[in-house]
């Protein structure tokens, strides 16, 4: 019984003791060739880490973090039942992206606590007439945010142009001075739907941001920003998203200090429906499961979810229920409250954080070197690269080199959607003149499923 102690000295090994032990027992096969992971974005990861890997310690200090609810507004009557509902059932944070340019504010905030509900509306018009409407109401509780570089690369134009656009950006940001809380806002989110991968998600973040840092410095109106809110897409590469949000934390500070900037920034991850499918769609609650997990150990300040079944039906009260109640048990009966020490510590995300900064850094450097976002996004070089990389994983699914459950593992062929389904699960091609070609979401399980919906 002596040996079942748990003060026993286990002797220490080294990582290349244990090299030499995994070497024995692969029986011949090569080390490199079996146990080293190449990953997309040119990270290769070993089968174990030590402090030896690490240069330098990477912890966050414990922070909480809150559950959000995102809301399109089409409607102000019915987006406001759904906040209403979401903060009964849970939510702390809403965020409405408006797309109704009509809105009426009062109408709908009315019924909402705005001093115990954090309510986040991100503008998806800009013009003269919504900033008087802002300036004109008494709402200084909530945060108005506005995008003007993802409203050009998502539809291919700006609000009017980008010198108008620009200069009204200034002009809303200027209500902060009238105790607004108007911040900027740099929405990430469709560049991860559209398949970029994580090291690139980040060097774009950096120059999204860095183009409006370098108009409000020509302008002489840095002083205006106090709180940037940056909108993350994070996927199913569990420890690689939980770098990258971490790798994220190290750049930003890093950028704002380049421009002698102290400024408070803000992090909200929403899974993404890249790895979603529309066939067995019950799977996505299981990918969704994974995904904020590694939201939550990311040191995300706010964290939402999308229904499991968003690709075939309209929203309802279950399917939001089902994704908040996710959170909601990683919060309270799993005791994730606090969530940056957890993923404190580890030799691995630690190793894969500061990868993804000093790679980031460095895609990051090269866009600005060759005159920042805008200008490739005009010449079609980050268009190019994003489908680029989107099709490089496409190919490991198709070699099933990667698997995705319910496509090309373990499809259920005896399912119908055709029949039942409220809405064709596949993106739809608008015509239309675009001054650039815009950023789309492309789904890893779409080409399958087509075909298969066409043979139904």
């Amino acid at each position: 019984m002596s040996n079942t102690r748990s003060d026993i000295d286990f002797q220490k090994l080294s990582p290349s003791a244990w090299k030499q032990l995994i070497q024995f027992q692969l029986d011949g096969q090569d080390y490199a060739k079996s146990m080293i992971y190449h990953s997309l974005e040119g990270i290769d990861v070993k089968p174990f880490y030590t402090k030896e890997d690490v240069k330098q310690s990477i912890d966050f200090p414990n922070s909480t973090w809150k559950i959000d609810e995102t809301i399109m507004v089409y409607d102000h009557v019915k987006a406001s039942q759904m906040a209403k509902e979401a903060i009964e059932f849970g939510a702390v944070s809403i965020h409405f992206i408006l797309l109704n340019p009509n809105t009426n504010f009062n109408e709908l905030l009315a019924g909402i606590d705005l001093i115990a509900v954090e309510v986040k509306i991100s503008l998806q018009q800009l013009t003269e007439v919504l900033i008087n409407q802002i300036a004109q109401s008494e709402l200084h509780e909530v945060i108005f945010c506005i995008d003007p570089i993802s409203k050009f690369f998502v539809t291919g134009n700006w609000y009017t142009n980008q010198k108008v656009d620009f200069e009204l950006l200034s002009k809303l940001l200027h209500l902060s001075e009238k105790g607004y809380r108007v911040h900027l806002e740099i929405n990430n989110y469709p560049i991860a739907q559209a398949g970029a991968h994580s090291i690139y998600q980040l060097a774009l973040c950096l120059a999204h941001t860095a183009e409006y840092l370098h108009y409000l410095e020509s302008v002489n109106q840095l002083q205006l920003l106090n709180t940037i809110y940056i909108h993350m897409g994070v996927g199913t590469n569990y420890f690689f998203e939980i770098a990258k949000i971490r790798a994220l934390r190290l750049l930003v500070p890093s950028l704002a200090n380049a421009f002698n900037l102290k400024i408070d920034f803000d992090i909200s991850c929403q899974t993404h429906s890249r790895y979603y499918t529309a066939y067995n769609s019950v799977q996505n609650l299981v990918r969704s499961s994974t995904t904020l997990l590694a939201a939550v150990l990311s040191s995300a300040d706010r964290i939402s979810g999308l229904a499991h079944d968003h690709l075939i039906y309209h929203s309802t009260s279950a399917s939001r229920r089902l994704i908040r109640d996710q959170l909601l048990i990683l919060k309270h009966e799993a005791g994730l409250v606090k969530h940056h020490h957890a993923a404190n510590g580890s030799y691995y995300i630690n190793y894969l954080t500061d990868q993804m900064a000093q790679k980031a850094l460095q895609s990051f450097k090269l866009i600005e070197k060759n005159k920042g976002i805008i200008d490739q996004l005009r010449r079609t070089v980050i268009q190019k690269e994003i489908k680029n990389q989107h099709l490089k994983e496409l190919t490991l699914f198709q070699k099933k080199e990667e698997l995705l459950i319910g496509m090309n593992a373990y499809e259920d062929k005896k399912e119908r959607l055709k029949k039942v389904a409220q809405r064709k699960p596949f993106s739809k091609k608008n015509s239309r003149k675009t001054l650039i070609v815009p950023i789309t979401a492309r789904r890893i399980a779409e080409s399958w499923e087509e075909k298969r919906w066409n043979n139904e």
